[in-house]
């Protein structure tokens, strides 16, 4: 896998195939995938023993802290927990982009938060689908 993560226009291209309209999924899907990379580099827990389950605690541990938040310091906060992530992003460029996303403002915040609510299974196929291409590895530099 390249050490960079897919661009939007790339993003679209690979998942054009689906039918969907992926350009509105693509920082939600890209901030799932920081998280999903966060639960296996950056977690108290091995989750790994949870194998079999891991992708609907997953999904869960997302839907339940997007209904709790209004904003994404808090869901962020609120799905660290439920992990039990020391933090979000496992080297320095995922935790800038991680921050990032806290910089939106508050009506795409707020979109991001209900796409979770309400289109998790379309995310989680598509984060699935990215990690089965790639790996559960890299979205940048190895600085953990």
């Amino acid at each position: 896998m390249s050490d960079r993560p897919l661009t939007e226009s790339e993003f679209r291209a690979e998942f054009a195939q689906y039918g969907m309209d992926e350009a509105r999924y693509y920082h939600a899907w890209r901030l799932l995938l920081i998280l999903w990379y966060s639960v296996w580099w950056c977690s108290r827990v091995d989750w790994s023993q949870y194998r079999m389950t891991i992708w609907q605690r997953f999904s869960d541990w997302v839907t339940s802290a997007a209904r709790r938040s209004d904003d994404l310091q808090r869901f962020m906060s609120t799905f660290a927990r439920q992990a039990s992530l020391t933090h979000i992003g496992k080297n320095e460029s995922e935790r800038e982009l991680a921050l990032t996303f806290l910089a939106l403002d508050t009506a795409e915040q707020r979109a991001i938060l209900q796409m979770y609510r309400d289109d998790m299974p379309v995310l989680v196929a598509f984060v699935r689908l990215f990690t089965k291409k790639y790996g559960k590895g890299d979205l940048g530099n190895d600085e953990a």
